[in-house]
């Protein structure tokens, strides 16, 4: 799967346009904006399903828009998913969303348009604008051109989309579901109450839970990479307790003995490592999978476990990582590395630059060492000028 995000005036980001990879590395200093990238990803997934919720839990359009303005004005956000960067004319799906802010905190979509493309041609496109909504479908497959009424202006046409089904052609391209990983090992330690979904959370709090429902093949993949990073691991197990589940462990200590243990005993690099292992192992087709960091907390060796993970499940969709970390970046190629750099009060972002690629092709450098030297450049910034 690719996916390519364009922003305008997305909180630090002015113009962008950023390219995934099947497996995308985003490096950048701290505070350059890598965060906005993720979670305008994010946000975009969201306003399809709920727009006015996904707005209000980032405090409102004016948190939204960029910060450096004062005047009113539209953000604009447009998604497009394709099965190959090579194929992007042929089989894709393209998102285009402008949200228009107003007084005191109002806003609404302003523009909106969704258009499905299959084997080269237009099944499905979705417009509207000044209040007017109009769908487009191909001939043949569902009803021709009506009016459908107009939405709420807080409603995203991505509703409708679903309801004309627009993406129910076979081999059609669909919204990709967007998964942010942020785990939160003090929650994961906590003992919780069995719940409907087999999904892992964003924070990773119903671990238990995901791993009892796992199966055993799944769960065998699972407990392989993490014995690679825990010493004598031996197995990963959901406790009951009474109404509750906890995560226990059990792990060799002398020869005779193979204690079992709770998570408040382990540390937290080893629960963030789970959840990344398991968000992974859960990985679908359609699913983008954003984890900022995943080295945090994580001895090299093992953060070079979690990479070769990571790298092996966006090989069944898209995995886009954030990091500082010189071991993973050894690690990635350097064609999946996107650089954001903050200038002049603006988040750029673009591919590592052709020259510091070619440093590398070369063998002259690793990226790890360019980055130690200096920073790492996007594709098209100007070079840096040292003063005396």
């Amino acid at each position: 799967m690719f996916v390519r995000i364009e922003l305008k005036n997305w909180r630090s980001i002015d113009d962008a346009q950023i390219d995934l990879a099947p497996f995308t590395v985003l490096v950048g200093r701290n505070s350059s904006g890598k965060s906005n990238v993720v979670d305008a990803l994010v946000f975009a997934d969201e306003v399809g399903r709920d727009a006015a919720t996904a707005v209000s839990r980032r405090g409102g359009i004016e948190s939204i828009r960029r910060w450096s303005h004062s005047k009113p004005f539209a953000v604009t956000i447009r998604l497009t998913v394709a099965k190959s960067a090579e194929g992007v004319d042929a089989d894709r799906l393209t998102h285009l969303m402008v949200l228009k802010s107003g007084k005191e905190g109002e806003w609404s979509f302003n523009r909106e348009q969704i258009e499905v493309v299959h084997e080269g041609e237009r099944i499905a496109f979705l417009s509207r604008s000044a209040g007017t909504t109009t769908v487009n479908l191909h001939p043949g497959r569902q009803a021709q051109l009506f009016e459908a009424g107009d939405l709420p202006s807080t409603t995203s046409l991505m509703l409708l989309a679903r309801q004309v089904g627009a993406f129910r052609a076979r081999g059609a391209i669909r919204p990709p579901r967007v998964h942010r990983l942020r785990p939160v090992p003090e929650l994961m330690r906590e003992p919780h109450p069995p719940t409907e979904s087999s999904r892992l959370t964003e924070t990773a709090d119903n671990i238990a839970t995901v791993l009892n429902r796992m199966d055993s093949a799944d769960k065998a993949s699972v407990l392989a990479a993490m014995k690679q990073i825990v010493p004598g691991l031996i197995d990963i197990q959901a406790n009951p307790a009474g109404r509750y589940v906890t995560l226990g462990f059990t792990q060799e200590h002398l020869a005779d003995r193979r204690p079992e243990f709770l998570a408040t005993e382990m540390s937290d690099g080893a629960l963030r490592a789970l959840a990344v292992v398991v968000a992974a192992q859960q990985m679908t087709p359609n699913e983008l999978l954003v984890i900022e960091e995943p080295e945090v907390n994580l001895h090299p060796g093992a953060a070079n476990v979690v990479y070769d993970v990571l790298h092996a499940a966006s090989e069944r969709g898209v995995v886009l990582i954030t990091t500082h970390s010189p071991e993973l970046l050894d690690r990635a190629r350097d064609d999946e590395i996107q650089v954001c750099q903050y200038e002049d009060g603006v988040t750029k972002i673009g591919p590592l630059s052709s020259a510091q690629r070619d440093l590398v092709r070369q063998g002259l450098f690793s990226v790890a060492e360019l980055m130690r030297a200096d920073e790492l450049r996007r594709e098209g910034a100007p070079p840096r000028v040292v003063s005396d």
